[in-house]
């Protein structure tokens, strides 16, 4: 019998140390169904396997790192009688030691999430639609049903409490309750709204909205709120911080909930209910959610490789396509509608400009104008200000410079269409020229940028990353100002983007941060982060000075001419690789790659295939690292069809697919991939692309549109194959 595509998904894959949900989701839907831990158990997505459960919630992010973020609308059913003496917070429910709130027999497949809680005697169940969670519990003969619904739940950091300032991001406060009402408006039906705040990103107020509605009569009910329990009138309603509610069912084996989850109205969320799940029970809702994703995951077909690789590259897929939130036409966006797709929790470009957006590209080219087309529109109603990261409706917290200005020089470059690139362009001349009240969050530290043509020390927080992105994010805006027929404004970022030497100390033949008199900063050591959080590293953000180096993009030529030519830039590559310090995180995932440049594609075939098998296992502590934001699903997918997209330019550069066969839809047709695949071929020594012999280890965005056959031959051992280097390396830019 043949596999369904979705029969290799392993959701537990990367929940420990890729903070990848566990819990049921569509694509991109807006409910995103899940445990949540004890605190301090608590991770991004609130679960970590092992830990004591508090809750199942119906907003969760996935795969990202920083504090945490959502945990919403949380439901808890158990057993027994509530002690009510000593409530709120949570009621006295008879959960008291941590083993009572552990789970067992935890199972996961495609949409689709079911576990037993032992102390309470509950097999529990969950799947869901795009905006509707659906649970199912089955409880024990003989024992009493309980539901506790939490309206005050956030997922907090690790060891902080609700309303605590974060201790990775001091600017930030930990998620809470800010307000909020609970009713419960017939015997089978609570609704209410929660009105929360705060979270990794902006600490800025938004509001969930749900109705609840159970196949159950509720026998009776119980509220409370920050104050203390409220005694139940006639409308059994209750407001204020950290509302919550228990009720009771009686005695029964089966208890059924839906949720409709909106981030506009109570009415929102009632239609939601209506329209994707009525007239349907929790078993056909699942395999509504199975058929969908089998639709999506038969446009990537492939055939050979290990089950291991299977299941890795089709999960990969998978978390994909879990975020951003699509908000859809004119339906759950709470401050404007314009007739356009709108989208929330780009959580954050700074994360997915490194692979995935270009993914998007290549095989949706629609998701991708609609993409482009609203961050144009979250601009247009903010001020002016292009998003890096944007998260619950709100700009968010910026790591570097905005990553869509290369995104919108990329899709520019491979010709989408359907994008207002002049207005994209204006926006971001405007981010780019403007003083910005939070350069933080949006637009540009311009001060230092604009006055000495480097950003000094006087930043005080990643000056050498910013600065080399800031000049990248130029050559991108020149990028587009060229297609846009703009050439004076076209030579103006040219010329900018040349600032990124200004931080170039030659005596050390390295970057290095320098102070705004033009003294450069000693530096001990330019292969480790100097403080002890990454992120807060007075010259690189997440890593040290020799990787941000290799994140010159728009300028290798000049890199490599610096650094004393190939052979000092093989050996700083084999460097960082021999020593350990290079590891799959995003600043970094192009680097093994970059040996192709200097025509050496048997060593970037070498450390591609060591990361595909070191970095990635199907194990719940299966990534490295962080998800964020699709970067560590896409570098799994390019590498294992064999293409790796180098962002803001439109090139691919070439390594072994994992594969005998694949099949990808693009935009405009098919790409199929042959190869000879046997163990231990690892290296390339030819390539045909429609018939056409190629003696080169990278491609153009426009060989691969249309019907494009690729047949990789593969060998144990590399010969001379792809030898040649990028056109583009051939020649240095001109030192400043």
């Amino acid at each position: 019998m043949k596999n369904t595509f979705f029969s290799y998904v392993n959701p537990q894959i990367g929940v420990d140390r890729g903070n990848c949900l566990i819990g049921p989701y569509r694509p991109f839907s807006l409910v995103r169904l899940g445990p949540d831990c004890e605190i301090p158990h608590h991770t991004t997505t609130g679960y970590h396997s092992n830990s004591p459960v508090i809750g199942f919630s119906h907003t969760h992010v996935s795969g990202t790192g920083g504090v945490s973020r959502y945990g919403n609308i949380r439901v808890m059913p158990f057993t027994g009688i509530p002690l009510y003496h000593d409530a709120p917070p949570f009621f006295q429910v008879p959960w008291g030691r941590r083993s009572d709130a552990m789970l067992s027999r935890e199972q996961t497949a495609v949409g689709y999430y079911a576990a037993r809680q032992d102390f309470f005697g509950i097999n529990l169940e969950l799947t869901s639609t795009e905006h509707v969670g659906v649970h199912r519990y089955h409880f024990d003969d003989g024992r009493e049903a309980w539901i506790f619904l939490d309206l005050g739940a956030c997922i907090q950091a690790l060891h902080t409490m609700p309303g605590e300032i974060c201790p990775f991001e001091h600017w930030e406060q930990n998620p809470r309750s800010d307000g909020g009402f609970l009713e419960m408006s017939d015997c089978r039906t609570v609704r209410g709204r929660a009105d929360l705040r705060g979270g990794w990103g902006n600490s800025m107020p938004y509001s969930v909205y749900f109705q609840m509605e159970f196949d159950q009569e509720i026998r009776c009910a119980e509220f409370a709120n920050a104050g203390g329990m409220v005694p139940g009138g006639v409308m059994k309603l209750v407001s204020g911080k950290n509302c919550a509610g228990i009720f009771c069912f009686g005695k029964i084996n089966e208890l059924n909930i839906r949720v409709g989850i909106s981030l506009v109205s109570i009415a929102n969320a009632e239609a939601s209910l209506r329209r994707e799940s009525d007239g349907r029970d929790f078993d056909q809702i699942r395999q509504e959610s199975e058929a969908q994703w089998e639709q999506l995951f038969a446009d990537f077909e492939v055939i050979g490789g290990s089950f291991e690789e299977r299941t890795l590259f089709y999960t990969m897929l998978y978390r994909l396509h879990c975020m951003p939130t699509d908000l859809g036409v004119d339906q759950e966006n709470p401050f404007w509608k314009t007739g356009r797709r709108a989208f929330t929790d780009y959580y954050c470009l700074w994360d997915s400009v490194r692979n995935s957006n270009s993914f998007f590209l290549l095989f949706n080219p629609e998701l991708a104008r609609d993409f482009l087309n609203n961050l144009i529109e979250i601009a247009e109603h903010s001020g002016g200000w292009l998003s890096d990261a944007y998260i619950a409706n709100r700009h968010a917290y910026q790591q570097g410079a905005c990553s869509a200005d290369i995104i919108f020089a990329e899709a520019a470059g491979k010709e989408l269409t359907g994008v207002d690139y002049r207005r994209a362009f204006q926006l971001i001349c405007f981010n780019h020229e403007t003083n910005s009240p939070a350069p933080q969050v949006t637009g540009r530290a311009r001060r230092d940028w604009n006055e000495i043509g480097y950003l000094s020390t006087r930043i005080r927080k990643g000056c050498v990353s910013r600065h080399i992105e800031y000049s990248f994010c130029d050559w991108c805006t020149a990028r587009l100002a060229e297609f846009l027929d703009e050439p004076e404004l076209c030579e103006r970022y040219d010329r900018l983007a040349r600032q990124v030497w200004n931080l170039w100390e030659p005596e050390r033949g390295m970057f290095a941060p320098r102070n705004p008199d033009g003294q450069f900063l000693p530096q001990s050591d330019y292969w480790q982060i100097s403080h002890t959080e990454s992120h807060n590293d007075l010259a690189c953000c997440e890593s040290p000075i020799a990787t941000w180096c290799l994140n010159v993009f728009h300028d290798f030529p000049g890199l490599i001419e610096r650094m004393g030519g190939r052979d000092a830039f093989r050996k700083h590559l084999d460097r960082l690789f021999d020593s350990g310090i290079w590891f799959l995180k995003e600043t970094m995932a192009h680097i093994p790659h970059l040996y192709t440049l200097i025509g050496e594609p048997e060593r970037s075939a070498e450390h591609v295939r060591y990361a595909l098998r070191s970095q990635y296992r199907p194990t719940p502590d299966g990534l490295r690292d962080d998800e964020d934001f699709g970067c560590q699903s896409s570098w799994y997918l390019w590498n294992a069809i064999g293409l790796y997209p180098l962002i803001g330019h439109s090139i691919y550069l070439l390594s072994p697919p994992l594969f005998s066969y694949c099949r990808l839809k693009t935009g405009t047709g098919h790409i199929i991939i042959k190869t000879n695949r046997s163990a231990g071929s690892d290296y390339i020594i030819g390539l045909r692309c429609n018939g056409r012999e190629l003696d080169r280890a990278w491609l153009h965005h426009e060989e691969l549109q249309g019907e494009c056959v690729l047949e990789f031959l593969l060998a144990a051992q590399p010969e001379q194959w792809g030898k040649r280097t990028l056109p583009f390396v051939l020649t240095a830019a001109p030192m400043l």
